[in-house]
């Protein structure tokens, strides 16, 4: 039987409306209904009235890692050789429950070790367990001395496979065909990139250098999407920015450093940015022990990049919500925070919300089923008592949330039941 609700208000197609009835059947939004609160359904039954609240989408975060935490002392030296693949994994699963209780109904992993989160992916999808809908990355392809080489944390003559490393290696187009197989095999839904990289050149006093030849990153994007596969890729400016763009990649992450030409070449062609403001916004202006090197290089980041989402904006980029969670100071279930650091950048309230349902689904790939709140489309929904559009702070708030609704179940601690009345 189908389970009607009634709400105040509801951000619907990027605009508020009145009076809604919303009607749950089979995981998916049956009927909607513009009427009074009086009005009542002719089948199936009520179960809630929120008169005073406002329902949105489910949020998207489309940039995070979840075998990692967000704490600050995480050690990116010690952890890949002293911590187990299954605690890695229950990271991951804990990290996408933390996400769903906050209103992210689903998150895009993009890189994580020892595939933890192609593992909470895999029993959340089986429904032993609750937490975000994941669409899971894997690892990611990197090059050798690349930004996901874990061996650069680690001394000379260890074995890369006896390490919890983040990426595969490839260094030719050749090397980089067989990676994407690689990933594709392992089970990721995405495929992750490094386009351009910034820490080997950092003490050169330079901000970003290629990772990538433009023929490995044809050959990558070529056989991902003749595999169904989207590619997002890391990178900070560059020649190597035009060459992604020009191999079809669909989302490019960070996009600090990038020149007014290459924000119009990624909105003729459809390319998403995902800003990931987070780890600059949420993390302390200085930490001690940071080389002076890291320090200049991320006083730069903090000086553009509000400006640069601003330009990216104003050209006609779309741009979706990415946290960069389990980064350090950026904990999962805080998309909010990066929704606030976007309107900082000049993003309406409203942009900034639709850039976490609406624009972030069809990113990754669920536009047609996710992001909004229309008749077929999943029910992904979060009943709020304030209204974001009016200020995009109240989704920091967890108490703010009365209602989170997934695949038609509303949500309750980690427990899954069918919808009831509230």
């Amino acid at each position: 039987m189908s389970k009607w609700f009634y709400t105040g208000k509801a951000f619907i197609d990027g605009e508020v409306k009145k009076d809604v009835w919303i009607e749950i059947e089979n995981e998916r939004i049956q009927t909607i209904v513009y009427n009074d609160l009086d009005w009542e359904p002719n089948s199936g039954s009520v179960i809630a009235k929120f008169r005073n609240s406002i329902v949105i989408p489910g949020l998207i975060d489309t940039h995070v890692h979840l075998s990692h935490q967000g704490r600050p002392d995480e050690s990116w030296a010690l952890d890949p050789v002293t911590t187990q693949p299954g605690d890695l994994s229950l990271q991951a699963l804990e990290n996408a429950q933390k996400s769903l209780l906050n209103g992210v109904t689903t998150v895009r992993d993009v890189g994580s070790r020892d595939f933890a989160d192609i593992c909470a992916r895999d029993v959340i999808n089986a429904g032993l367990f609750i937490g975000s809908r994941i669409i899971a990355g894997g690892h990611a392809i990197t090059t050798t001395a690349g930004h996901m080489d874990g061996s650069r944390y680690i001394r000379n003559n260890i074995p890369y496979d006896s390490i919890a490393n983040m990426g595969v290696i490839a260094d030719t187009p050749e090397e980089a065909v067989k990676a994407v197989r690689q990933c594709i095999l392992d089970g990721s839904d995405v495929i992750k990139i490094n386009v351009s990289y910034s820490e080997p050149v950092r003490h050169f006093n330079k901000t970003y250098a290629p990772e990538m030849t433009e023929a490995m990153l044809h050959a990558i994007c070529d056989f991902a999407h003749l595999n169904m596969r989207k590619v997002v890729g890391h990178s900070h400016g560059g020649e190597a920015v035009d060459n992604a763009i020009e191999a079809g990649i669909d989302s490019l992450e960070h996009g600090r450093f990038y020149t007014d030409k290459q924000f119009e070449k990624m909105a003729a062609k459809g390319t998403y940015l995902t800003p990931t403001l987070s780890p600059e916004f949420r993390s302390p202006a200085k930490v001690p022990g940071r080389s002076s090197m890291s320090q200049a290089w991320l006083d730069n980041l903090r000086s553009i990049m509000y400006d640069e989402v601003q330009r990216a904006s104003s050209i006609g980029v779309k741009i979706s919500t990415g946290s960069d969670a389990g980064m350090p100071y950026v904990p999962h279930g805080g998309v909010a925070y990066e929704m606030e650091a976007l309107t900082r950048a000049g993003l309406s309230n409203k942009l900034a919300l639709l850039s976490a349902t609406k624009l972030a689904a069809e990113n990754v790939g669920m536009g047609d089923c996710a992001g909004d709140i229309k008749e077929g489309l999943l029910a992904d929904l979060v009943v709020l008592r304030k209204d974001p559009i009016q200020d995009i702070k109240v989704l920091q708030d967890k108490d703010n949330i009365e209602m989170v609704i997934k695949d038609g179940h509303i949500i309750t601690g980690f427990k899954k039941t069918k919808i009831m009345e509230k």
